[in-house]
């Protein structure tokens, strides 16, 4: 840690303490080391017990200040078996679960507008979560955005999350839920190699996509992307087909039965010189297998689907 104020946040982690400790309202005085730390039953920090940082400084466990508990994030992350990203350009600190190792897959080096060299990366987590991270090596600042990545499964790398042009890095962001809404809905970003903030951060580009994320397939100049939609509609999927260049999008409304369910096999681009995605569409009895052409003119838009095969689940 480089600075006192990256090893505490407020709040962040009190769900682990076994109980608050009492300060008076009138008495506004820190108190240091006040907190005994339990997590999952297990006695990880004594009150008064301090931890060394990085630079050789001890500083104690908690901070109690007005009521409110502050926690070294660094050393409380790792107790929980989490990741701690910090960057110092844009005062972000991220947490994620730790990446597994055979998933990180190294896209490219670029330097900023003020010529730091940044490794661009992806990664998965055992759960299943994509991200996108953007480390300086010399400074040791890092900064992880949580992606939508392809069909891939979480243990292998995944190329086709994320899509590279001279200029900058295109994914597609998973946006914060609101309100009480269970789902999260995902937008097109894209950082800048050369961003005059120095900070490596994405800019929300043309295209939004639905609730309930799914996969993402980037090729060539264009975005693959299957989404589900929620409530009413939650038996319906949608294929979107967005061209980076002329910024144009087009949807494929698939409809599925209950308990039915969709998925993309891949892109191809056939003997014709035209590009095709194929994907299926379960149900209860049958496996139906399509492909659909992305037809590239002055707006992308879809052909029409062709069945291609149909599967009795029950002589599979």
């Amino acid at each position: 840690m480089r600075n006192f104020m990256y090893g505490f946040v407020t709040c962040l982690i009190l769900v682990i303490l076994c109980f608050a400790f009492p300060i008076a309202a009138e008495n506004l005085e820190a108190i240091l080391g006040g907190i005994r730390i339990n997590i999952d039953g297990v006695d990880r920090a004594q009150w008064n017990e301090n931890i060394e940082l990085d630079d050789g400084r001890s500083v104690p466990y908690s901070i109690s200040y007005n009521d409110t508990t502050y926690l070294p994030l660094r050393k409380i992350s790792e107790l929980l078996n989490k990741t701690v990203y910090w960057n110092g350009v844009s005062s972000t600190a991220s947490i994620t679960d730790r990446p597994l190792y055979s998933s990180i897959n190294e896209i490219i080096k670029k330097p900023d507008a003020s010529g730091n060299i940044w490794l661009y990366y992806t990664f998965a987590t055992s759960n299943g979560k994509r991200y996108l991270g953007i480390k300086d090596e010399t400074r040791g600042y890092e900064r992880v955005y949580n992606i939508v990545g392809s069909n891939a499964e979480p243990e292998e790398k995944d190329s086709l999350c994320v899509k590279v042009d001279d200029y900058g890095i295109y994914f597609v962001k998973v946006l914060p839920k609101t309100g009480n809404e269970p789902y999260t809905s995902s937008q097109l970003y894209k950082v800048n190699f050369l961003s005059n903030e120095n900070n490596q951060e994405g800019e929300k580009t043309y295209a939004s996509f639905g609730l309930n994320k799914s996969s993402v397939i980037f090729i060539n100049d264009c975005l693959y992307y299957l989404s589900a939609d929620t409530g009413s509609n939650a038996n319906m999927y949608r294929l979107h087909l967005v061209s980076l260049s002329n910024q144009t999008v087009d949807v494929l409304i698939v409809q599925l039965t209950v308990d039915g369910r969709v998925g993309v096999e891949n892109v191809k681009t056939e003997s014709n010189g035209r590009q095709y995605l194929y994907y299926y569409r379960e149900d209860a009895v049958h496996i139906h297998k399509y492909r659909v052409e992305a037809i590239m003119e002055n707006e992308v838009h879809w052909g029409e689907p062709e069945l291609l095969d149909t599967i009795d689940r029950k002589v599979q």
